[in-house]
């Protein structure tokens, strides 16, 4: 099948390239990067989560190590994990069956590297007949399951990142959410973090003074950013477990959490409006605006 670029792999792939490119050129210099898989539209498992990291690390001597590594996190290992990578031709090719990580117990794994010296390669297993890590940049990955028919259900999505040196931005923003005529006594806060090289972006909203005394729900709403004035309902808000007296809403990619509308990063969402209404009646209750980093 075709990558429709338009999805959340686009996304990512357009995220996984914002670094500049960079060979591991000195001895001891090594180049690293994480990105996280996220639920594909359609996956069975709403707990799933996964991550993609390269590694380049250019060792005494002229020597060179080069890893790929991919992994699942609580999924079913009794079910057939296939992983498919984006070939030269943008077409999703299979690459390997996931198999229980000897390194991270309960998870499943994929590992693939390569070792040279002087340019010489010694031992390559990459996928797809690359010659580097570094040719993955941005190439998209999926990760499916066998049905059992013959099939396969979309499971996580991603894009392989580019490695880079150092630990990159940890980006952090917050703004407050004002109340309505409906919720006088209400307050709320909306806050980013975003790590690139990490693969860990995080959207959470927390409000307070909510009546949930008759069993009431709330929803965030974020505009969207192709319709403007259209409103999404991103999901109910959930009883914060470490504060009995506020409500929460948490999007995190590490944990296997798309962001709203795709996007590659929760900086993307900045200037959107966004609202908390009742889940019933529909009435705003909180309203604001994403922040900037």
């Amino acid at each position: 099948m075709r990558l429709n670029y338009l999805g959340i792999a686009g996304a990512l792939g357009a995220l996984a390239l914002l670094a500049v490119p960079h060979t591991a050129d000195a001895d001891g210099e090594t180049l690293r990067a994480r990105s996280a898989l996220v639920r594909s539209v359609g996956s069975p498992d709403a707990d799933v989560s996964g991550r993609v990291a390269v590694m380049v690390k250019n060792k005494d001597g002229g020597r060179v190590i080069e890893r790929l590594r991919v992994h699942v996190d609580d999924s079913d290992e009794a079910v057939i994990h296939l992983l498919y990578l984006e070939d030269d031709a943008a077409i999703l090719q299979f690459v390997a069956f996931l198999t229980p990580d000897e390194d991270e117990p309960g998870e499943l794994g994929y590992h693939a590297s390569l070792k040279s010296k002087r340019g010489n390669s010694i031992r390559n297993d990459l996928p797809l007949g690359v010659a580097s890590v570094l040719d993955l940049a941005g190439r998209a990955l999926e990760v499916r399951l066998d049905d059992g028919a013959g099939g396969e259900l979309p499971l996580l999505e991603g894009v392989v990142p580019e490695a880079v040196s150092g630990k990159g931005p940890h980006l952090r923003a917050k703004a407050d959410l004002d109340p309505t005529v409906n919720a006088p006594d209400a307050d709320g806060k909306i806050k980013l973090r975003s790590r690139p090289v990490k693969g860990d972006e995080r959207l959470e909203l927390h409000a307070e003074g909510l009546d949930t005394s008759l069993g009431q729900t709330y929803h965030m709403f974020l505009e969207d950013p192709a319709a403007l004035g259209t409103f999404v309902d991103q999901g109910a808000l959930a009883p914060d477990p470490d504060e009995p007296d506020q409500l929460e809403l948490k999007i995190r990619t590490k944990d296997g959490d798309p962001l709203p509308f795709g996007v590659a990063t929760v900086g993307d969402l900045a200037g959107l409006a966004i609202e908390v209404r009742d889940g019933a009646t529909g009435d705003v209750m909180l309203t604001g605006t994403v922040p900037s980093f």
